[in-house]
């Protein structure tokens, strides 16, 4: 915020549109500290406060209880850490915000809830005839994929992570109008974690998400 304001920038976490939907950039992003519970259980008086933290400071600084190294039981390095934290916390006029506030999620979980399962064109219409689904999921090493194409033409099935990165093609080139067309790969190179799979055909769409558990 501008010096003087008390009302926080909007944050806006900015998504790739078209599949797999990664974040692409924040805006406004918002300053993320963790204060150790240990540190907060030896701050003096009730409740725990900022003011409480500068007096636990000031008394490791004096070494009020005695104890060479650290003060209430805590290390002088995590009490200093902390005291930094709260002064980068709210430098260049920075807001407090909240406690618990979640990160942008790494992939946009409103695009991924109206696309998932269901195909789009361009123009974001529903195109029903057109499905693709993956089994088994989760997957370990092979996974196959059953496709039904309403009409015949240039297709690819691609696989991406979840930062947008392809990982690998299944399938390019023409595909023949048909129900339960199956696709296999073998996805050994794929390590564990989140998997999308991007179906295009004739400019449609259609994407979903497969989990890899390989060990």
């Amino acid at each position: 915020v501008e010096c003087g304001s008390n009302t926080k920038l909007t944050r806006e976490c900015v998504y790739n549109q078209l599949a797999p939907f990664n974040l692409i950039e924040v805006i406004n992003d918002y300053y993320y500290t963790t204060i150790p519970a240990n540190v907060v259980n030896a701050i003096p008086g009730t409740p725990n406060t900022v003011a409480g933290l500068f007096e636990l400071a000031n008394r490791a600084l004096a070494n009020a209880d005695g104890v060479l190294g650290s003060e209430n039981g805590v290390s002088l390095t995590a009490i200093a850490n902390v005291v930094d934290a709260i002064n980068n916390a709210f430098d260049e006029c920075k807001l407090f915000v909240g406690w618990d506030i979640p990160r942008c999620p790494l992939t946009d979980p409103t695009a991924l809830l109206t696309v998932a399962g269901r195909t789009t064109s361009a123009s974001g219409q529903e195109v029903a005839e057109l499905k693709v689904t993956a089994y088994p999921n989760p997957f370990k090493t092979n996974v196959k994929f059953v496709v039904d194409v309403p009409s015949a033409g240039q297709a690819s099935l691609e696989l991406f992570n979840t930062t947008g990165q392809k990982l690998a093609s299944v399938y390019r080139g023409y595909l023949p109008k048909g129900k339960g067309q199956i696709f296999e790969y073998n996805a050994t190179n794929i390590v564990t974690g989140t998997v999308f799979y991007v179906l295009n055909v004739n400019g449609k769409q259609i994407t979903g998400k497969l989990l890899s558990i390989q060990r």
